[in-house]
């Protein structure tokens, strides 16, 4: 059996999606990081193949914004990192 996990997150207040969706409080929006990462949509025609270079132009690295890809769950790395810092910061 292979388990794919939801993650999401609750509208505090009433709001407007990038797409133009309307969100009233407590709707919640919810995607699979395993489903996005597959998404031609997101990264392209050949998304089911592992292509790095395509993150090379003219033989060098373009970085895209972290936070552009959600299968990689940057923001959870990002906190962690934060905490771990602000907790030596403070020993």
């Amino acid at each position: 059996m292979i388990l794919f996990l939801k993650d999401g997150r609750t509208a505090d207040s009433p709001d407007v999606l990038p797409d133009g969706h309307k969100l009233e409080k407590g709707d919640g929006v919810y995607y699979l990081a395993y489903a996005m990462g597959r998404m031609s949509s997101i990264w392209g025609e050949d998304a089911d193949e592992f292509r790095p270079e395509r993150w090379i132009i003219d033989g060098i690295f373009q970085p895209e914004s972290p936070f552009k890809f959600v299968a990689f769950h940057v923001i959870y790395k990002i906190v962690f990192l934060q905490i771990l810092l602000l907790d030596k910061t403070f020993l």
